[in-house]
């Protein structure tokens, strides 16, 4: 965050974290604000003033003490050309692809955190009710959530992403999925490795 003098957090903590420890993004002389209607994620805070209020009235009166500003609109993010097919499938290649087809109304439950930024440069989140992830670093959460959201969800398609180590906590969720003949298909990436584990045991 060295680049920017302000970050205002709204209605989100700051920020959440798998590895308690030191962390280098709040290194330098940015200053940190963040808006909650949450006390727990204000206490938990590392850094940065938090304010607790409820979010609305608190924007709206933000609002109105901000000056008006003589400074340009920035230009909205381009999206990254699509990327190439090879062998084996580039996650970026994968992850493009399954956006591009995946219909409308999917809701996508992810737990694939070794890709992470790709994701988020190729498979923008489609609106309300389109994304679901969890909001800590534990692993087990989305294939069971995914289940869980085609059973909820019957009249649309629910896809879930997950990398080959975060599918070994719950596989066998795949029995339920089958079982009640769901609309969910489930993509497995293959990492060719349990990247928490390998993380943990250097």
């Amino acid at each position: 965050m060295r680049g920017h003098d302000l970050v205002v957090v709204i209605g989100a903590p700051v920020f959440t974290f798998h590895v308690e420890g030191h962390a280098s993004i709040f290194d330098g002389a940015t200053t940190i604000f963040q808006i909650t209607d949450d006390p727990t994620a204000a206490a938990v805070s590392p850094v940065g003033t938090s304010i607790i209020a409820t979010i609305k009235p608190a924007l709206a009166m933000l609002l109105d003490l901000l000056p008006e500003t003589k400074r340009a609109m920035p230009t909205g993010r381009t999206l990254p050309s699509a990327p190439r097919a090879a062998d084996p499938i580039p996650v970026e290649f994968l992850l493009h692809a399954l956006s591009a087809a995946m219909p409308a109304d999917t809701a996508l439950v992810e737990e694939a955190p070794s890709h992470r930024p790709a994701m988020q440069k190729f498979m923008p989140m489609r609106g309300q009710d389109s994304f679901y992830t969890m909001a800590s670093g534990g692993l087990g959460y989305s294939l069971p959530a995914a289940v869980g959201m085609a059973l909820g969800r019957p009249d649309i398609r629910t896809v879930c992403l997950i990398g080959d180590g975060s599918a070994m906590y719950s596989i066998q969720a795949l029995w339920t999925a089958a079982h009640r003949k769901l609309p969910l298909t489930v993509v497995v990436i293959n990492n060719a490795g349990y990247g928490a584990m390998r993380s943990f045991s250097r």
